[in-house]
């Protein structure tokens, strides 16, 4: 038997990776709000109002630092995946049991570096993320590769008749072996994204009628 644990040294390594998306939008920020508050005429006015929108962007910024910082502490107080003779589990990070029996024919599995996102001039957004799939006929779960050490993961790849894909993977291709792997929206993120915006746009105005009309 054979249990593998989330790994802290995996998660620094992809926050290094990911460090400057986080950190060439908070440079464009202070850089707007000086360029704002120099070419101002009352720069005391402009530096209130750019201050006031950098607190709310903190504010905002607070609840989801808070939210995924206890994420974290679940995911290494929870987080398991267990190889037996017999059977492969994962225990998620609210500590609820997913368990393949690995003589069913139907498992599999799939190790990959995925790019959720085209962009239309090319690069993906977000960056590629290693993901590991299990599935059977019945279930399947999704793994994060960022919170776990890759050779743990191609353990738990061997031992559920699955294999590590050379190179990285788009959407389909992962949805071609693992059925059902992947959302709509990961799937096809251009019509998701025109569907969220249209779709927003009409119940406003659905709301601004239904508003004017018990108004009238």
């Amino acid at each position: 038997m054979a249990t593998f644990r989330p790994s802290r040294a995996s998660q620094q390594q992809e926050n290094t990776r990911l460090r400057y998306i986080a950190v060439l939008p908070s440079l464009l920020l202070i850089g707007g709000v000086t360029v704002g508050v120099l070419s101002a005429d009352d720069r005391r006015a402009a530096l209130l109002t750019y201050g006031g929108l950098l607190a709310v962007a903190g504010l905002i910024a607070a609840p989801i630092i808070v939210v995924l910082s206890a994420r974290n502490r679940m995911l290494f107080a929870n987080s398991s995946l267990t190889v037996t003779p017999e059977a492969v589990t994962h225990v998620d990070r609210r500590g609820r049991p997913t368990t393949f029996d690995r003589s069913d024919p139907t498992l599999t599995s799939l190790l990959t570096w995925v790019e959720p996102t085209a962009l239309p001039y090319g690069g993906v957004f977000p960056p590629k993320t290693q993901l590991l799939f299990i599935a059977d006929s019945t279930r399947q779960v999704r793994v994060a590769g960022s919170d776990w050490e890759t050779d743990d993961l191609r353990s738990v790849t061997e031992a559920t008749n699955g294999h590590a894909a050379e190179g990285v993977s788009t959407a389909r291709q992962v949805n071609e072996a693992i059925p059902g792997a992947m959302s709509f929206r990961e799937l096809r993120p251009l019509t998701f994204a025109l569907a969220v915006g249209f779709g927003s746009v009409a119940f406003l105005l659905m709301a601004i009628v239904l508003i004017a009309f018990l108004l009238s």
